[in-house]
C-alpha cells in the first residue's frame, strides 16, 4: 500500500512538471489575453511573462527530478541518523496536569490581548495588503513587511468575519498557544522535564512573546516553525528526553546508549520526524524568508555533533543526505507559494531598506545595539534582565555534554554570522524565535542551582508555577506589555476615531482632513475606514478646511505638524481647541488629544 502511495504521488508529480512545461510554450499575447480574467491584460507585461516562463521551466524539470528522487528513494532516505544518545524515558513523561496549566495560562494571557486596537505594522499589513484581492495580497511583494503566509491568512479571516482585531490575529493566536507547549516537548526531549515545564512557563508569560501572539505578523509563525524543526532534528538525531534527577547539573551522568525505543527501531517515528521536519521547513520559509536563520542554525548542529562525538562519526554522511532530502523536497513547495510574488515583483523585496548593507563606519556598532536590544526583548517583564542572563549562562556551563553546548550554541551563532556576511544590522524582532532557546538555557541553571534541595520534578514545578503567578499579574495590569515607547498610542485610536466621528456629524457639510503622526496614521485609517468614515489624512488642507490634528502626550499641535511625516509647520493654520482627550494616564496610559483647527490658507511659496 504504501509503494503504491509513493508511486501515485510520483506520478502527479510528473504530470505536473508536463503541464509546467506546456505552460511554459504557450505564446505571450495569450497569456495576456488570459490576464483579463484576473485583473487587466496591460498589468502582464514582457518583464512579468518572462519571469512566468522562469517559473514554468523550473517546474518543468524540478517537479520530473523530484518524482525520480520520490519514487527511487529507499525507506532509509526518508528517515534520521542512527542514534546519538538515548535515555530511558520515564512513564507516563507527557501526561501529568502541569503542562497543560500552562499552556492554558499562555493562551488566557493571549487571548486578552487578541481584542486590543491594532498597531502600526498590522495596520500597514491589512491596508496595504490583506484587504486587497488574494492573488494580490501574496504577489505585491515590493517590500520584506508582507508576510505572505499571515497576509493570506489575514485575507482570507476578514473576507470572511470582516476587519475585526481578533480576525486579523486568530492565526498568530493560535500559534503563540501551541508553541508554549512546542517549547515545553522540545525542551523536555532535549534536557528534561522539568526543564520542559521551566521554559513553557517563561515563554508563556513573556510580555514580547504574549504581544506578538495577538499581532498579525508573521514572526510568531516563525517561532513556532523554528521550535518544531529543530525538535525534529533532534528526534532524527536519535536524542531522546530524560526525566532522570541526574541528567542536568554539573555531576550529570553521561547518557548511556541503550536499545532503541519503539519509535525509532519501527521506523515510523523516524518518518514522522522526517515529515515534520519538512513541513516545520516549508510552514516557516512561506511565513517569512526569516526562517533561514533558524533552519540553518539547526542543520549546523545537526552536522556539527558527529564530529565531536567520535562514536557518531559515522552517522555524519547518513545526516547529511537527510538534509538533503529535506531541501529536495522543501524547495519545490516553497516556490510554488512565492511563484506569484517572484512573477509579478520579481526580486523587488531585495531593495527593502532592512536587507541593505549597513554602512561600514558604522556597522559593528549598529549590529552590537540590535543583538542588545534583543536580549532586551526577550527579558522585558518582571524579572530584571540581569537574573535571566545570569541563568543563562549557568546553564549553558552546566548543559550535560558538549553537543548539547553546541546544540544550544549554534543558532545563536549562525544568525550572527548570517548577518555579518550580509552586512546587515536587522531590527531586534528578527530575533524573536531565539527566545525559546534563551529561556532553555536559563531553565537549565535554575535547575542546577536548585537541584541540592528539591528533586528536580518539584523545582520544575514551583518554579513554572512562581513565573505563571508573577508574569500572569504582570501582564494582567498593563495596558501595553512589551515595547511602551513605540506602542503606547495604538490602544487609544479607535477612542479618538469615535470622538473624531462625534464632531464630524456637527459640521457635516464641511471638508474636514485629519492629521495623523506616525504611528498614529496607518491605524487612524484602518479605523476610519471600518467605521465607513471618508476622511482624507495626512493630504495638504486647502484654505477654509475644518482640520483635526492627533496629539501625543508631551507634544504640541506645532510640534505633530512639523513632524517629518506632515512636515507642514509652514501651513497657516487658527482656531485650535482641543476636541477630545483618551483616557487618563493610570495604569500606564498616556492619552492622545485631538484638536480641531481651520486651515487658513495655503503656503506663501506655493
Amino acid at each position: 500500500m504504501k509503494r503504491l502511495v509513493v508511486t501515485a504521488i510520483a506520478i502527479v508529480l510528473l504530470g505536473s512538471g508536463i503541464v509546467a512545461a506546456v505552460a511554459g510554450c504557450v505564446p505571450y499575447e495569450r497569456i495576456q489575453a488570459a490576464g483579463e480574467l484576473v485583473r487587466r491584460a496591460s498589468d502582464f507585461t514582457p518583464e512579468r511573462f518572462a519571469r512566468y516562463r522562469h517559473v514554468c521551466w523550473f517546474f518543468a524539470f524540478a517537479l520530473p527530478a523530484l518524482a525520480y528522487f520520490v519514487w527511487s528513494a529507499k525507506p532509509q532516505a526518508w528517515q534520521g541518523a542512527p542514534a546519538e544518545r538515548v535515555s530511558l524515558e520515564s512513564k507516563g513523561e507527557t501526561g501529568g496536569w502541569t503542562p497543560w496549566l500552562i499552556v492554558a495560562c499562555g493562551f488566557i494571557l493571549r487571548m486578552q490581548r487578541v481584542f486590543d486596537p491594532v498597531a502600526y505594522d498590522e495596520a500597514y499589513t491589512y491596508l496595504n495588503f490583506a484587504s486587497r484581492p488574494w492573488y494580490e495580497a501574496i504577489g505585491d511583494y515590493n517590500s520584506t513587511n508582507n508576510h505572505l503566509l499571515n497576509t493570506l491568512l489575514m485575507h482570507v479571516s476578514t473576507r470572511v468575519f470582516g476587519p475585526q482585531e481578533w480576525a486579523l490575529r486568530w492565526h498568530v493566536l493560535l500559534a503563540g498557544t501551541v508553541l508554549v507547549w512546542a517549547v515545553f516537548v522540545w525542551a523536555r526531549d532535549w534536557i528534561s522535564r522539568p526543564v520542559g515545564l521551566m521554559a513553557a512557563a517563561a515563554v508563556a508569560v513573556s510580555p514580547m512573546l504574549i504581544t506578538y501572539s495577538a499581532d498579525a505578523r508573521g514572526y510568531m509563525l516563525v517561532a513556532l516553525a523554528a521550535i518544531v524543526f529543530d525538535w525534529s532534528l533532534g528526534r532524527l538525531a536519535g536524542v531522546g528526553g530524560g526525566d532522570r534527577p541526574e541528567s542536568v547539573g554539573p555531576t550529570a551522568s553521561p547518557r548511556l546508549p541503550g536499545p532503541p525505543p519503539a519509535w525509532r527501531a519501527e521506523g515510523e517515528g523516524q518518518r514522522r520526524a522526517w515529515w515534520t521536519a519538512w513541513g516545520a521547513l516549508v510552514f516557516g520559509l512561506c511565513s517569512m524568508p526569516l526562517m533561514v536563520y533558524p533552519a540553518v542554525g539547526s542543520a549546523a548542529w545537526f552536522v556539527a555533533t558527529p564530529l565531536f562525538v567520535r562514536r557518531d562519526r559515522q552517522a555524519l554522511p547518513t545526516r547529511i543526505r537527510t538534509l538533503a532530502s529535506l531541501g529536495l523536497l522543501a524547495i519545490p513547495a516553497v516556490a510554488a507559494f512565492h511563484a506569484p510574488a517572484y512573477i509579478f515583483r520579481g526580486m523587488m523585496f531585495l531593495r527593502d531598506p532592512v536587507v541593505q548593507s549597513a554602512d561600514a563606519a558604522g556597522f559593528a556598532s549598529a549590529l552590537a545595539t540590535a543583538w542588545t536590544q534583543a536580549s532586551d526583548w526577550w527579558t522585558e517583564g518582571v524579572i530584571p534582565g540581569r537574573l535571566w542572563g545570569v541563568f543563562a549562562l549557568i546553564g549553558l556551563a552546566t548543559m550535560p555534554s558538549a553537543a548539547t553546548r553546541l546544540r544550544w550554541l549554534l543558532p545563536f551563532a549562525v544568525a550572527l554570522l548570517l548577518n555579518i556576511v550580509q552586512h546587515v544590522a536587522p531590527p531586534p524582532r528578527i530575533y524573536l524565535h531565539l527566545a525559546p532557546w534563551f529561556f532553555l538555557a536559563a531553565a537549565v541553571g535554575v535547575q542546577s542551582l536548585l537541584r541540592l534541595k528539591w528533586s528536580t520534578e518539584r523545582s520544575g514545578r514551583i518554579v513554572a508555577a512562581a513565573l505563571l503567578a508573577a508574569g500572569g499579574l504582570y501582564a494582567m495590569n498593563r495596558l501595553v506589555l512589551f515595547n511602551f515607547p513605540e506602542r503606547k498610542d495604538y490602544v487609544h485610536i479607535p477612542e479618538v476615531v469615535r470622538e473624531l466621528e462625534r464632531n464630524l456629524q456637527l459640521h457635516p457639510d464641511e471638508r474636514s482632513v485629519l492629521l495623523a503622526p506616525l504611528p498614529c496614521d496607518l491605524p487612524s485609517i484602518f479605523y476610519l475606514r471600518r467605521a465607513g468614515i471618508e476622511l482624507p489624512v495626512n493630504i495638504h488642507p486647502q484654505a477654509l478646511d475644518r482640520v483635526y490634528v492627533i496629539v501625543p502626550t508631551g507634544e504640541s499641535v506645532e510640534d505633530v505638524l512639523a513632524s517629518p511625516l506632515l512636515n507642514m509647520a509652514d501651513v497657516p493654520f487658527e482656531g485650535w481647541l482641543n476636541v477630545g482627550t483618551s483616557p487618563s494616564s493610570a495604569h500606564g496610559r498616556t492619552p492622545l488629544y485631538l484638536y480641531m483647527g481651520i486651515c487658513a490658507g495655503t503656503p506663501e511659496s506655493e
